[in-house]
């Protein structure tokens, strides 16, 4: 499975996801951590937390969970997660990191 980011500049850049944890945000030099969909370089406005949300793949299946990130995680365009709730992300779906808008698709 991958995620592709949907609007801007930066549509169609695709970030491929492994099995298990998957952190999105952006990568921190102070602490020496990067996650796996790091979305620096396409969040402008910074508006994406250093470490915004977890994802996990596990056989097919996706799950997100917002790691009480200060703009939000949000499954389509109305439903913001609470943080620390776990959601099962289908195919075909759209995540909202901050203001960058991925879709769910196959590899």
């Amino acid at each position: 499975m991958k995620l592709t980011i949907r609007y801007g500049e930066s549509s169609g850049t695709c970030f491929a996801l492994k099995e298990g944890v998957n952190f999105v945000g952006r990568a921190d030099s102070q602490e020496d951590w990067a996650p796996e969909i790091d979305l620096e370089k396409f969040d402008d406005e910074a508006k994406v937390s250093r470490k915004h949300a977890k994802l996990v793949l596990s056989g097919g299946s996706l799950t997100v969970e917002d790691l009480e990130s200060m703009n939000g995680t949000f499954a389509g365009k109305e439903r913001r997660l609470v943080p620390g709730e776990v959601l099962e992300v289908k195919l075909g779906e759209e995540l909202i990191f901050g203001a960058t808008v991925l879709k769910l698709e196959e590899s």
